[in-house]
């Protein structure tokens, strides 16, 4: 039962952070707007630092294939198939930065 208290207090200090800092950063990026580093400057802070509160720990498998330096000269598309809500800020902690992301207009 006491399990089941602190991991519910942690997903609402985790959603309240990520709140916060959305707002925070939004507020930030006035001053800024259409910079493509203003998406992955949010993401990877939010997603590093909910994910450490949450206490999830990500494991990636051959993130080195990923990001070596041959790749990161060229472009590359990295596709998702959501499983869960979390997955949104498990990727906004791995993605590098000027990484940018595009969504489905039906799942709006």
């Amino acid at each position: 039962m006491i399990r089941k208290i602190i991991a519910g207090t942690r997903y609402v200090v985790g959603g309240v952070f990520f709140c916060l800092v959305c707002f925070f950063f939004s507020i930030a990026f006035m001053f800024r707007p259409f910079n493509r580093e203003n998406c992955s400057i949010c993401s990877q802070t939010a997603g590093k630092i909910v994910l450490e509160i949450l206490g999830i720990k990500v494991r990636v498998k051959n993130l080195e294939r990923l990001f070596s330096s041959a790749a990161s000269d060229s472009p590359a598309i990295l596709i998702a198939n959501h499983q869960h809500t979390i997955d949104i800020l498990v990727l906004g902690s791995i993605l590098p930065s000027g990484a940018v992301t595009i969504g489905k207009r039906s799942l709006i």
